[in-house]
């Protein structure tokens, strides 16, 4: 089988990277995907999602179902988000509650793929094991999206290529909306989804490198937000 030739790939490279590769802001993608250092965005919004995720870890580490004493309400949080996490706790409860699982000894941050000379990187979920050998990835969610829109299709593309090296032949990715104690889930077949999705990523990663190869600011509704603002000659010479 003929490997693919990674010409120079980025080093980082996100889901929304790849979903975003030919309408994004090419200066902004250049940047980022260069791990350069800008201005930090606020980390207030992902407090109560991280706190939430790492309790979840935790609960499932010995196995078994999880119990509500590993979800403790965080005192340092203000009002609003220790309602948020005690919300996100009952619905993870009432959702999975009666599902026994182990955590696996997986990276779920960063997948690399060094034939592709490409590292993919952003929470890819929880990766669990049942008592029957299933695997399953949960994504957690606290936006109280419907079922429907859950899952993308380069959610689940992303999710193909990275949880391969842990999953096996197949796996359960279930994508949980916690407020609403609601789960979608989807049976994938890694074998049969693992080549269509490697030919997907190595498509989007030739759009990634052409836009920046030339890394020409765009402004637009990339700008919100932007941490590479500082200096970008659109707003410097305005």
């Amino acid at each position: 089988m003929q490997r693919e030739a990674p010409d120079a790939a980025p080093s980082k490279v996100t889901a929304a990277h790849l979903r975003r590769a030919d309408r994004a802001c090419a200066r902004r993608l250049t940047l980022d995907q260069q791990e350069q250092r800008g201005n930090r965005p606020s980390s207030r919004r992902f407090e109560v999602a991280n706190r939430l995720t790492a309790d979840v870890r935790l609960a499932h580490t010995e196995g078994g179902t999880p119990d509500d004493r590993a979800f403790v309400v965080p005192t340092d949080l203000v009002p609003e988000q220790q309602r948020l996490y005690a919300a996100g706790a009952r619905g993870y409860l009432a959702c999975f509650g009666d599902r026994p699982a182990r955590l696996l000894p997986a990276d779920t941050w960063a997948t690399e793929l060094p034939d592709l000379g490409v590292r993919l990187v952003g929470d890819l979920g929880i990766a669990l094991e049942r008592p029957d050998g299933g695997r399953e990835l949960r994504v957690l969610r606290l936006d109280g999206r419907s079922g429907r829109d859950r899952l993308d299709e380069v959610e689940v593309t992303v999710a193909v290529l990275r949880a391969a090296p842990f999953a096996g032949d197949r796996f359960e990715l279930v994508a949980a909306d916690l407020l609403t104690a609601s789960a979608t889930r989807l049976a994938v077949d890694v074998v049969a989804e693992l080549p269509a999705a490697r030919a997907w990523l190595v498509e989007r990663l030739g759009v990634l490198r052409d836009r920046t190869r030339r890394a020409e600011p765009t402004v637009g509704a990339d700008c919100q937000g932007c941490p590479f603002v500082a200096g970008c000659p659109p707003h410097r010479d305005r």
